[in-house]
């Protein structure tokens, strides 16, 4: 049975995804007032940049630029992402968007990646502080 620290600690970084992805509707939608089609496009970009980006976080408790997965990880991650940056650039199976709005996308996936970074050093400090 986890631990109740390593319980609180995945409701902490659960809580902060949700939030990131409920602010970025909000933005989207009732602020920028961009279309569906284009918000489906945007957030496939999200996901998928997102979804990778946490592999780096996540895979270990060190700072994630002090310790990066293996070369095959950082290529296969690197090829995908250009693919699917391509496939929301281009329009494939879903609407197009603009370079603007993928850098918006890069941009935004990249700073709730240091979230996800501070909120893994958060959970370091309150297990410690529980430990002690």
């Amino acid at each position: 049975m986890p631990s109740r620290e390593l319980v609180e600690g995945d409701i902490i970084e659960l809580s902060v995804g949700i939030f990131n992805s409920f602010l970025m509707y909000i933005l989207i939608i009732y602020i920028l007032h961009l279309d569906w089609a284009t918000f489906q496009t945007i957030y496939f970009l999200k996901l998928t940049i997102s979804g990778h980006l946490l592999i780096y976080v996540a895979h270990t408790k060190q700072r994630w630029w002090r310790f990066l997965p293996s070369g095959i990880v950082i290529v296969a991650t690197l090829g995908t992402q250009i693919i699917a940056t391509m496939i929301a650039y281009l329009g494939l199976f879903m609407a197009p968007i603009s370079p603007l709005l993928i850098v918006f996308v890069w941009v935004w996936a990249f700073v709730w990646m240091q979230v996800g970074e501070g909120t893994k050093v958060l959970r370091e400090v309150l297990t410690k502080n529980k430990s002690n």
